[in-house]
């Protein structure tokens, strides 16, 4: 390897580790530059831009995945299907636990649109899904349809989840986000593979849903449809056009019928205005989250309305998961502010209460996260595996298989099979 081409591998590396240490939200080329003791002329001598670094830093991440990846779709074609889940959930954590900063990469570069449109990661993808799906299948013949459709993309999603997520923030679990440490790194695998297999919810410890009830008292009719705000659709019809990585800030401000500079005479600059719309957003979801959720008391109840809520309001404002999939590719966080944090944790006490009392296989720091699973995996199951949904009772009956998936793993999909056979 040429002395260049070293230094462009060093370049390469260093960027993962400077900018992961932000979660990829601020990736300036003098903070890299400095870094590597190299003046920001000199990176112009091995990448012509930040572009070019970036497109290169996906297709490492790629092909480090693939290469992983390999070792499961290829070898254990023969395996039965909780090694294949566990053969999956451990790829997964040994994937980011090789490299921490992949995990916030991973997430802002590859799930959504951005990772299905590559062609290694999307045939990669869809043949996973495919794999654990078809070992389901096999395994539980007599299980209801609906719910078997849904168990490939749980087991793929909750095991990227539950092995990435102490790597993306430490607040969301008590797992420090570089340790490399054997133990730490197979204590996630098993907390990974208990979630795929047995769900959220100790078994025993709560009854099911009141399924039609809590399905006729959580309907979101008007007052779940945003107004219309013009950046929102400016967001929605840009990245429709040129697609998510391209779909800058001074794109959307034309599409407003602005300049960007005029764009800032109402703002102090992008992240005041984005901040300023994630809050309005953020607050009128809890107002109709909040105003179904209080009917209830217990907590399977309160659980199905929060996936039930969230699903509909999906469907009621489809725009806004165009605008989730945009923040992730352009690295944008908005942290939430102390009154719309407060309100969220009020809302979930009760799920606080569960988690302190045993009643999930989560202990008591993890509430975050297990809020932050239960409503990315309903807005990416909207997203990519079921978009054809547009009526309510389709909703429903693919929300019952989505709670029974989350809460009781593939176990309740056993216990599902065996009822229908009559056993």
């Amino acid at each position: 390897m040429s002395k260049k081409d070293q230094q462009r591998q060093h370049i390469i590396k260093t960027a993962f580790r400077v900018w992961g240490a932000t979660r990829f939200t601020d990736m300036s080329l003098t903070t890299l530059a400095e870094e590597l003791a190299l003046t920001k002329p000199a990176l112009y001598r091995y990448f012509k831009n930040k572009d070019e670094l970036m497109s290169v830093m996906r297709d490492r991440c790629a092909a480090d995945y693939v290469r992983l990846s390999a070792q499961l779709v290829d070898v254990v074609g023969d395996q039965n299907l909780e090694g294949l889940v566990h053969g999956f959930v451990e790829l997964m954590n040994l994937f980011f636990a090789e490299q921490p900063e992949y995990a916030a990469f991973f997430v802002t570069q590859f799930i959504g649109p951005a990772g299905l449109a590559r062609q290694d990661l999307g045939a990669l993808f869809q043949k996973q899904h495919e794999r654990l799906e078809s070992a389901v299948r096999n395994r539980y013949r007599n299980a209801d349809p609906e719910l078997l459709a849904a168990t490939g993309h749980f087991v793929m999603f909750s095991g990227v989840f539950w092995s990435m997520v102490g790597y993306i923030d430490e607040d969301l679990l008590p797992l420090d986000r570089h340790t490399r440490e054997p133990s730490a790194i197979e204590a996630s695998i098993s907390r990974s593979y208990e979630v795929c297999m047995h769900g959220l919810l100790m078994q025993g410890s709560t009854r099911s849903p009141s399924f039609e009830r809590v399905e006729s008292l959580c309907r979101v009719g008007s007052d779940g449809r945003m107004e219309a705000d013009r950046i929102l659709s400016a967001i929605s019809e840009v990245v429709a056009e040129v697609g998510l990585f391209d779909a800058t800030i001074e794109r959307i401000a034309e599409k407003v019928g602005m300049s960007k500079s005029s764009l800032y005479f109402y703002f102090k600059n992008k992240d005041e205005m984005l901040a300023k719309m994630v809050h309005r957003l953020r607050m009128h979801f809890f107002d109709v989250l909040l105003a179904r959720m209080e009917q209830f008391s217990a907590i399977e109840d309160r659980l199905y309305a929060f996936l039930i809520v969230t699903a509909s309001y999906m469907l009621q404002n489809p725009e806004l998961l165009t605008v989730a999939h945009w923040f992730r590719a352009q690295n944008l966080d908005i942290e939430l502010d102390s009154t719309t944090r407060e309100r969220a944790f009020n809302a979930f006490a009760f799920l606080q209460d569960a988690i302190n009392e045993g009643q999930m296989r989560a202990v008591a720091e993890e509430l975050v996260a297990v809020v932050s699973y239960l409503n990315l995996y309903v807005m990416h199951d909207a997203a990519f595996f079921r978009p054809d949904i547009s009526s309510e009772p389709e909703l429903h009956r693919h929300m019952r298989s989505i709670y029974t998936l989350t809460m009781g793993g593939l176990r309740a999909v056993a216990e599902a099979s065996t009822v229908a056979s009559g056993k």
